[in-house]
């Protein structure tokens, strides 16, 4: 028995541009057949006992992806519920707002006492529900560099920062991150000051190359983004502070931005979460570097992602992922590249490409079904009207 998706428009995750008039097949958990909704009526291909769901010009995507998130990132806990039991209740209750605004794929960039290991592992076992988790562990960090109070391994040298690589990928890491500048919620360093050597980045590529896993790296300012790039980082994060050289070099090397400009974009929900006067006049003053950084990767054509990590699932009543897309597409971005961005550019990169991340034959049935056509309006994301994952309906407004 299958449900077809009939008479709707199709984003495929591929193509430039929308297909019109189009019915979908779900077999399982998998995309079977995608034909003109006009050959059902010629071919012999519905069975006599499939499911027919008219969607009446409503658009089929794929799932979301947010490429970097955190299940544990509370600006509070560090004063009030910082304890295991609290953490894991919180991130889980974080992943499953994630999935029911129709982000359907997380990849987690570090988070603090195993949750994202568990939360990973219960969700694809079907014992809890969330999306998918593609998990980073414990971020690698240098002696007192970003993230060393929460959810960092302190390491000097390439030596220690091989060992620390070894460790997660020991735990089952999917993939790695590292700390290679400041940011906005350390105290002590600018949110673009440089905290790695190359010969610790370069320690940290090679270990996880060896193992087949991609390298994340925080990069806040210009220098950190080169360093990156000449050793091996396969995504650079933030990129508060970059010019038009490295924006080249980035193009010119494949390596992708995930640039979460929702961060600088959402200082009022800072300030709502608590985040200390340190934090606040960084995200004031990295808002218009950051902004400007981005229109430089887009002229430069270098790949991006979205990504959020926002330290909660929704900013102004809006999952973050929705509203960086948004973003993207008010600062000059191809709604299309937007999507691509949510879809299957962060698949490829978490070595997904073959499985989820497109709406092709034989790919997980990730979906998302919202009313209008998001090339047109992205606001269309912020309410879908049916979300499934893994050929299950997580929610639907449809029948």
């Amino acid at each position: 028995m299958s449900t077809w998706l009939t008479n709707c428009r199709l984003i495929d995750g591929i193509a430039n541009r929308p297909a019109v008039d189009m019915a979908i097949e779900i077999c399982g958990s998998k995309i079977g057949r995608i034909l003109q909704s006009s050959a059902l009526e010629t071919e012999d291909v519905i069975g006599a006992d499939d499911q027919i769901i008219d969607l009446k010009g409503k658009t089929v995507m794929p799932g979301l992806w947010d490429s970097h998130m955190h299940l544990t990132f509370f600006i509070h806990t560090r004063q009030d519920f910082a304890h295991v039991p609290d953490l894991a209740i919180r991130g889980a209750q974080r992943a499953q707002d994630f999935l029911e605004s129709g982000v359907t794929s997380c990849r987690v960039m570090g988070d603090e006492s195993g949750v994202d290991f568990a939360l990973r592992d219960m969700i694809s076992r079907g014992e809890f529900l969330g999306p998918r988790l593609v998990i980073a562990g414990e971020s690698i960090t240098t002696t007192g560099g970003h993230a060393y109070d929460s959810s960092g391994i302190e390491c000097d040298g390439p030596y220690e920062v091989r060992r620390a690589v070894r460790q997660q990928l020991k735990r089952g890491a999917d993939f790695i991150k590292i700390m290679m500048t400041g940011g906005i919620m350390g105290e002590h360093e600018g949110f673009g000051s440089t905290q790695m050597t190359p010969d610790e980045v370069l320690a940290a590529t090679e270990v996880a190359h060896f193992a087949g896993k991609h390298v994340a790296a925080h990069t806040g300012g210009v220098h950190g983004v080169e360093m990156a790039i000449l050793n091996g980082v396969d995504t650079v994060e933030h990129c508060y502070a970059l010019d038009e050289r490295v924006a080249k070099m980035l193009a010119e090397s494949g390596v992708v931005c995930v640039p979460t400009l929702v961060v600088t974009d959402s200082i009022s929900l800072y300030r709502e979460q608590g985040a200390p006067e340190f934090a606040l006049r960084k995200l004031e003053m990295a808002r218009e570097y950051h902004r400007r950084s981005f229109r430089h990767v887009l002229n430069t054509g270098a790949k991006f992602a979205v990504g959020s990590d926002l330290p909660a699932a929704k900013v102004n009543g809006v999952v973050p992922t929705v509203r960086e897309m948004e973003i993207m597409v008010e600062l000059g971005a191809h709604p299309m590249t937007v999507i691509k961005g949510a879809t299957s550019c962060p698949a490829d990169i978490c070595g997904l490409g073959e499985v989820v991340g497109t709406l092709t034959e034989g790919k997980i049935a990730d979906l998302l079904i919202v009313e209008g056509c998001p090339c047109q309006d992205m606001k269309f994301l912020e309410n879908p009207v049916a979300i499934m994952k893994d050929g299950q309906w997580i929610k639907n407004l449809i029948e």
